[in-house]
C-alpha cells in the first residue's frame, strides 16, 4: 500500500493534456483554467485578441474555439453586423455564440477533467 501526496499521485496516475492556446503540454499535476472542453495554462488564459489576462469574475466568451474578453467579442459582433449580407450567415453564427458566456473560475487540477 502506497500513501502519496496529491502531486505524486497525479504524477504517477494523472493524465496530461495540451493547452488550447499555446498547444504545449500541460503536466497532470499543474493547475489549469477551463472553458468548456478547452484547457489552458494559467498564464495562457487570456483574451486571444488583446492578450488581457482575466480576473476572477470577469466575463469572457468562447468564439470559434478562442477565448475573448467582453470588449473584443462585442467588437467582432459589430464588425460582423456591418459586413454585407452575402457572408453566408456568419453574423448569425456569431450572434448564436452569445449563449456561450462564462465566468472565470479558480484554477483546478488538469487530471479532474479527463
Amino acid at each position: 500500500h502506497l500513501i502519496l501526496c496529491k502531486r505524486d499521485y497525479l504524477r504517477m496516475f494523472g493524465t496530461s493534456g495540451n493547452c488550447a492556446a499555446c498547444c504545449k503540454a500541460i503536466p497532470a499535476f499543474e493547475m489549469v483554467m477551463r472553458a468548456k472542453s478547452n484547457v489552458y495554462h494559467l498564464d495562457c488564459f487570456a483574451c486571444q485578441q488583446c492578450h488581457q489576462r482575466f480576473c476572477v469574475g470577469d466575463r469572457f466568451y468562447l468564439n470559434d474555439n478562442k477565448i475573448l474578453c467582453e470588449y473584443d467579442y462585442e467588437e467582432r459582433l459589430v464588425v460582423a453586423a456591418s459586413m454585407p449580407s452575402n457572408n453566408n450567415g456568419s453574423t448569425q453564427h456569431i450572434q448564436r455564440r452569445v449563449s456561450d458566456i462564462h465566468q472565470v473560475r479558480p484554477p483546478s487540477p488538469l487530471a479532474s477533467i479527463f
